[in-house]
């Protein structure tokens, strides 16, 4: 949660157009804060380095995919990945594709 937390806030206070106040970026983090939080284990460490490996993605946004498939998500939300694209059963979701379409 610590990791995915910091990378919003980041991206709600400096990416988003307009930016979201620093604030309001909290709260909405400590909303998110009280949602069931998968830890991953080894198992799924060596099933990310295997998906970085097989996708050509990065380590990091392997595990989150990951953690996401493993824990039952559907969708993941990120600005990362292509609005729309599917790993392993998770479909890649872009909050902001409707702001930059705009």
């Amino acid at each position: 949660m610590v990791n995915l937390g910091q990378e919003f806030f980041a991206t709600l206070t400096r990416k988003a157009s307009p930016p979201v106040p620093a604030p309001v970026a909290r709260q909405i983090i400590e909303d998110l804060a009280t949602w069931r939080v998968y830890e991953p284990g080894r198992m799924d460490l060596f099933a990310a380095i295997d998906a970085s490996i097989e996708r050509g993605i990065s380590f990091w946004d392997a595990m989150i995919l990951v953690a996401a498939r493993r824990s039952g998500a559907r969708v993941v939300w990120s600005e990362d990945f292509g609005d729309g694209q599917e790993y392993g059963g998770v479909v890649v979701r872009n909050p902001f594709s409707r702001l930059q379409d705009s």
